[in-house]
């Protein structure tokens, strides 16, 4: 029986004290994190675009970027608020190439009907 207790004492010891490196390591993550988006905030204002993000109920950040070129917002979620605004980054970036081959191709087919 007392071998038993010297064994579970330390492990109970250690399990919270992992606990609480695990804590100080998501909120030390947390910070750089945010610090990353709000860089990304104004390399994004820089080029008239609007980036905001927020949590939702669930954990996961959504991420929201409207530039004056889409009609539309963009808007992502992810696991953290670098995701979510890469996602959103990459859905403007493809959505403008789109936008961009349609207007070539419009544009082309008028000038060979003329």
């Amino acid at each position: 029986m007392l071998i038993n207790c010297c064994l579970v004492l330390p492990l109970k010891l250690f399990a919270a004290a992992s606990l609480i490196v695990a804590g100080v390591r998501a909120r030390r993550f947390d910070r750089v994190d945010d610090r990353w988006a709000r860089r990304r905030r104004v390399y994004h204002g820089l080029r008239n675009g609007i980036l905001s993000w927020s949590r939702d109920p669930d954990g996961r950040w959504r991420a929201r970027l409207s530039y004056e070129a889409t009609p539309r917002t963009v808007e992502r979620t992810g696991v953290d608020r670098r995701e979510a605004i890469g996602r959103a980054e990459l859905a403007i970036k493809r959505l403008s190439i789109l936008r961009a081959r349609m207007f070539d191709e419009n544009s082309g087919a008028r000038e060979g009907s003329l």
